[in-house]
Parts: C-alpha cells; sequence; structure tokens
C-alpha cells in the first residue's frame, strides 16, 4: 500500500511538472489547488484500494467461515444420525428383551405348575401322569427350547458377513422333520397339520436357516389357528426354493399386511409387538438369503405366506 501512495504521489508531481513543462504559467493558487485535488484523489483511490482488499479478504474468511460452519453441520447431522440410530438400536434391544421374557412367562409359568402338580403327587403318593400331561409338558418345553434358539441366531446373523456354507439336502425329508416336530404342537389347538413337497428334490440350502424359516411360518399360521387345517407346501421354480404355509385361521387386515410387507429396521419392534417374534425372524433370515416374502389374507377366513429363496438345484430326480 505504502509503494501504491508513493507511486501516485509521484504521478501527481509528474502531472504539474509537465504542465510547467509545457509553458503553462500557473499561479501559485492554482498549483496549490492542483496539489489538493490531486492528494483528494488519490486519497479516495487509495480508501477504494483498501475497501476493495478488505471486501476480499471477508469474503474469503466468510467462505471458509461458510465451509467450516457445512463441516461443522454435517458432523452435527452425523453425531445426531448415530445418536438416533444407538437409541433404535437400544429400544430395539429393550424391546426384544420384554419380548423374550413375555413370550417365556406363559410355557414357563406352566411348565412350574405343572411340575407343582407332580411333585404334590407324588408327596402324597398319588402320582398319575397322563399321556395328555406329558404331551403338554413337551409342547411348552419345545416351545421355550425354539424361543431361544430363534434369539440366539438372530445374534450370530447380525454379526455373520457371509451365510453358513450351503448343504445338500433332500427337501422332502428337511420338510418331515419339520413337520413331524410340530405336529403335537400344532394338534394341541385342535389343527391339522398337511405336507406337500415334490418329490425327490435335492437342493443346495443352508439347512439350519431354511429350517428356521419353515418352523416359524407354521409357528405363526398355528397361533392365529384354532380347530382349522394348516397345509405346507415346497416346490421349486425358476430357480428359486418356495415355500408356502396356508392356514384357515383369523387371517389379517390391509394394516396389518402392510406391515409384514414393508418391513423394516423401524417398524420390526412394531411387527414383533403385533405378531411376535416370529416374523422378525423370518424377514431377518430372507434379507441374509436375499429371498422374497408375500403374503395374500383375508380376515376370518385364513392366510397364505410364501417365501421363495435362490437355490441350486444340486439334482432333480
Amino acid at each position: 500500500m505504502k509503494r501504491t501512495s508513493a507511486g501516485l504521489f509521484l504521478l501527481c508531481c509528474c502531472v504539474i511538472s509537465a504542465c510547467n513543462g509545457n509553458g503553462k504559467i500557473l499561479s501559485v493558487e492554482a498549483d496549490f489547488w492542483l496539489i489538493i485535488a490531486l492528494l483528494l484523489f488519490l486519497k479516495s483511490l487509495l480508501l477504494l484500494i483498501v475497501l476493495v482488499r478488505v471486501r476480499k479478504k471477508l469474503r474469503r474468511r466468510i467462505r471458509r467461515q461458510s465451509e467450516e460452519l457445512r463441516d461443522a453441520r454435517q458432523l452435527m447431522n452425523e453425531l445426531q444420525r448415530q445418536c438416533t440410530s444407538l437409541q433404535d438400536e437400544k429400544e430395539e434391544r429393550d424391546f426384544f428383551f420384554s419380548m423374550v421374557v413375555h413370550d417365556l412367562k406363559s410355557p414357563l409359568r406352566f411348565l412350574m405348575m405343572r411340575a407343582r402338580q407332580l411333585a404334590d403327587e407324588a408327596a402324597n403318593e398319588q402320582l398319575n401322569i397322563s399321556q395328555e400331561s406329558i404331551s403338554d409338558l413337551w409342547v411348552e418345553a419345545t416351545a421355550v427350547y425354539h424361543l431361544a434358539l430363534d434369539m440366539l441366531l438372530l445374534q450370530e446373523i447380525k454379526t455373520l458377513e457371509e451365510l453358513p456354507q450351503a448343504q445338500r439336502m433332500d427337501m422332502g425329508a428337511l420338510m418331515k422333520d419339520v413337520v413331524e416336530l410340530y405336529s403335537k404342537i400344532v394338534s394341541s389347538k385342535g389343527n391339522q397339520l398337511e405336507m406337500k413337497v415334490a418329490q425327490g428334490l435335492e437342493l443346495l440350502v443352508p439347512y439350519e436357516l431354511i429350517k428356521v424359516v419353515v418352523r416359524n411360518l407354521i409357528d405363526n399360521a398355528n397361533k392365529f389357528t384354532s380347530n382349522g387345517n394348516i397345509l405346507v407346501i415346497a416346490l421349486l421354480h425358476e430357480k428359486h426354493l418356495s415355500i408356502v404355509v396356508e392356514d384357515t385361521g383369523i387371517g389379517m387386515d390391509e394394516r396389518q399386511l402392510h406391515m409384514l410387507m414393508n418391513a423394516s429396521p423401524g417398524n420390526r419392534v412394531s411387527i414383533a409387538r403385533t405378531f411376535g417374534i416370529g416374523y422378525t425372524v423370518i424377514h431377518t433370515l430372507l434379507e441374509k438369503m436375499k429371498g422374497k416374502l408375500s403374503i395374500v389374507s383375508t380376515p376370518g377366513k385364513g392366510t397364505r405366506v410364501t417365501v421363495r429363496i435362490p437355490v441350486q438345484v444340486s439334482s432333480i430326480w
């Protein structure tokens, strides 16, 4: 700035000298006012230069502070998102804990009461165990056992980057195992369980995951059906394993169907509250296996649930 001022002052002097050198006789007063005018012009020009430089500095500072503010906002948004995610996970974890305790409470109470009854009968030497009592004990103990297995599997699946290795399985044998396992549980509610599987169908599938999906489909159908029928169908269609479970239970309304067909981490708590943890298990496993879920239901008439899972065909006899 000092160099600029000096240069402008020399320019003024040169102008005055040039005027005198051209032979024009200027009075002392004229020279004085000319110098004043030039100095005012110089001052204005310097002020303009200062303002331009200050404006540039302010723009750079505002730009830099705007970028810092934008970065700070992005950081705050990310922190807010992480806090929300952590809060959602905490709420989901707390809710599932309460759901597990709630689902365990009924069978454990039944087991406790039955055990107390057997203990009293044994103490009075009047022990009389009927086939129905033994069957009831087995049903409730199986329900507790499967609930524990499902919760453990959910925790394991969340940490797995890849699915368990696929095994070569005869789908008829797999479905038969599950149906036999659930036959007594289903009959305890007066339901009839039937199975239809394509003959001689061998697939490469993650056995345990498929078994858990089928088990929960049957369990959900049995939960909302009394004195009715449950049909399980398994077939291969366009390199996809289709498992269909039909029941003649109470069915679902449009709100419930929309909830199940639009499952997401945000509404799984609502799904578990409405239907139990069965559909949460199914959604989680299908997500891992890249499968799809479809549901057709009529209130008061029943429900048809279909899952489609991509598989490798080992052989078709």
